[in-house]
């Protein structure tokens, strides 16, 4: 697997360009904003869509900016993820994966005329994996797989700006 090195040393420049120095990348991109050059690559799909693979909590996500029709810039639902980004905690997310198995064990359990389902529901939550979550203007949706519970299938969690759980869809892939 690659990772960063942080050790690696790039150019220190300054505000017209010229080389003054040298940086390592850890020290480059520890908040002190020393000037080195870089290159931002944004991928975008035919529908304006903007593509990026995040790690959060420990996982390789691809995350999605969808405007949906609206006037809304990248940039701003780029800083609408960011703040979710920062309030997404791994204790948040395991909470939010907790309440969606709970639901969806829940319903399996009606639709049958069955009743408990909490060791069910637990395993399922073991089981989810967040794949990828698109950002709308008023919404993001978390992707996840269970193929053991749903193959074929993604769980989807639509959560409101407050980050709540607005809704929960079964769908096939």
């Amino acid at each position: 697997m690659l990772t960063d090195n942080k050790d690696e040393l790039f150019p220190l420049v300054d505000e017209q360009g010229n080389i003054t120095g040298a940086v390592t990348h850890g020290e480059a991109n520890d908040g002190s904003k020393k000037l080195h050059p870089v290159v931002h690559l944004h991928v975008f799909n035919s529908q304006g869509e903007l593509y990026m693979q995040k790690n959060i909590s420990g996982i390789s996500v691809e995350v999605v900016f969808d405007n949906d029709g609206e006037d809304v810039s990248t940039d701003e639902l780029k800083e609408a993820f960011e703040a979710f980004e920062e309030e997404l905690s791994e204790l948040m997310l395991d909470d939010l994966i907790g309440q969606a198995a709970v639901e969806l064990i829940e319903a399996v359990h009606q639709q049958d005329g069955e009743e408990d389902g909490i060791d069910e529901a637990d395993e399922l939550a073991e089981e989810l994996k967040l794949v990828r979550i698109t950002t709308y203007p008023d919404a993001f949706m978390l992707y996840f797989k269970a193929e053991k519970s749903f193959p074929g299938s993604e769980v989807i969690l639509q959560l409101n700006e407050d980050y709540e759980i607005e809704d929960l869809i079964v769908e096939d892939e």
